[in-house]
């Protein structure tokens, strides 16, 4: 369930750097979503790099690994690889370090670094990233609330309808691995219309397993009771 609420519609974001021959390759990979064979693509790449590029590259590998799943891949590799000075690969390195503190069920390391890097000025890849993941913290952390609000905030960074549907999808999926009870509390709570609207309809799926009538009839009832289309049901 963790693995799912974390990183389902992962990001999907290519490297951006292409700063040795091949990277491209990587870079286009990551951005089809073949995570596994961008990360196999920089980690060839890095071991026949200068020592200057190898870091780098192995850091975006790490971040393919998780996108992936692979967290164990994902956390070996990470352990070899000092904190970079360049300011945009200590931004990957970091978030990096903070999907491994989710993974790892600590999402209050995870925050600590995300809310530090959440008020700095980032490239819209890093932010993109450190958005998505700073929500999926708080999911863990039990306020799907504020996590709802990250990734509709989120969205003012996309430009394009197949990105808003991924950002849509992840959320989706983190909240339906949230406890019915607290969706529903957190829904009786909030005075957000569009936010309230996410929580009750998820806390039905989470309680019914989107089967059933129950299922059915709840559903209809969301989308006579609300004018968006944030979920595709």
């Amino acid at each position: 369930m963790l693995a799912v609420s974390l990183f389902v519609g992962a990001c999907a974001t290519p490297g951006g750097y292409s700063g040795v021959p091949g990277e491209n390759r990587a870079e286009r990979l990551a951005a089809a979503g073949e995570h596994e064979d961008a990360a196999r693509v920089y980690i060839s790449l890095a071991a026949e790099a200068s020592l200057q590029e190898r870091d780098r590259l192995k850091v975006l590998a790490v971040e393919q690994w998780l996108d992936a799943g692979e967290i164990n891949l994902a956390r070996n590799a990470f352990r070899s690889i000092p904190q970079p000075t360049t300011t945009e690969s200590r931004h990957l390195w970091n978030t990096n370090a903070a999907a491994l503190a989710l993974y790892a069920g600590e999402a209050d390391e995870a925050l600590d670094i995300l809310e530090t890097m959440s008020r700095q000025s980032l490239s819209e890849r890093h932010r993109l990233r450190v958005e998505a993941l700073r929500a999926d913290a708080w999911i863990q952390k039990g306020d799907p609330a504020r996590a709802i609000e990250l990734m509709t905030q989120r969205e003012m960074w996309l430009s394009d309808r197949r990105s808003i549907e991924r950002n849509r999808q992840r959320l989706w999926q983190g909240l339906l691995v949230s406890e019915p009870q607290q969706l529903r509390a957190a829904a009786d709570l909030t005075l957000d219309r569009e936010v309230r609207g996410w929580l009750e309809i998820s806390s039905l799926a989470a309680s019914t397993g989107q089967q059933g009538i129950g299922w059915i009839n709840g559903a209809v009832r969301w989308r006579e009771a609300v004018s968006y289309t944030h979920l595709t049901l």
